[in-house]
């Protein structure tokens, strides 16, 4: 029994870094996070970051430019239909199917096709230097299907909105979340396909139907 994502297999993990997410710093006081309402810091990031991006049966690596201050959202939520990514490589979710294409040096990826988008580094791309944002956030744990992911993962909410609100302010912006843990649908009746990641971007035009649940205060 239990929910598919609890069962083995995955083939894209990384390790959580306990409930520090983007804060770091195992939920101390001092490393940005508080109990319940909690400040959310954000950080600079090196000029190129390494970034795995899934479709509904395609993964994509690659790296995506990155200039400080400016962080990974910054850029994928940019008034553009495409991503430039460098050193691209595709592979498809179902491991039956053949690779689909060599490295190649760069590429435009449409950000309608992408369900999400992570760091590869296996921490948070907010850890290390951190610059204050004056905004308070409430973390909540949310259950989320697209046509072929089904997802848990903890979203940054402001006090008094919900998800539904969030997302239809700007259905055009990805979503930050943590803690992801996926599994890929069509991959069921087989072995499991599964993704965890402590940091993604979500793509709010791919949700078919999302549940709110409680709110994360440790």
């Amino acid at each position: 029994g239990g929910h598919p994502l609890d069962q083995s297999g995955a083939v894209d993990r990384a390790p959580r870094r306990g409930r520090a997410g983007i804060g770091g710093g195992g939920g101390r006081r001092g490393a940005g996070w508080h109990v319940g309402v909690r400040s959310l810091y954000c950080a600079p990031m090196d000029s190129t970051e390494a970034v795995v991006i899934f479709s509904s049966f395609l993964k994509l690596t690659g790296e995506i430019e990155v200039m400080a201050p400016l962080r990974l959202s910054d850029v994928v939520n940019r008034r553009a239909d495409f991503l430039d990514v460098r050193n691209v490589s595709l592979e498809p979710l179902a491991s039956s199917y053949p690779v689909v294409s060599h490295v190649e040096p760069s590429a435009l990826v449409a950000k309608a096709s992408i369900v999400f988008v992570a760091p590869v580094r296996d921490q948070a791309p907010e850890e290390g230097r951190r610059r204050p944002l004056l905004v308070e956030k409430v973390i909540r744990r949310v259950a989320i299907s697209t046509d072929a992911f089904s997802l848990l993962c903890e979203v940054f909410l402001e006090p008094r909105l919900g998800l539904r609100e969030t997302i239809e302010r700007n259905l055009d912006d990805f979503i930050p979340v943590r803690n992801l843990s996926a599994v890929w649908v069509p991959a069921l009746a087989r072995e499991p396909v599964s993704v965890q990641r402590p940091f993604a971007l979500l793509q709010p035009r791919r949700i078919l139907s999302f549940a709110e649940r409680e709110d994360v205060v440790s």
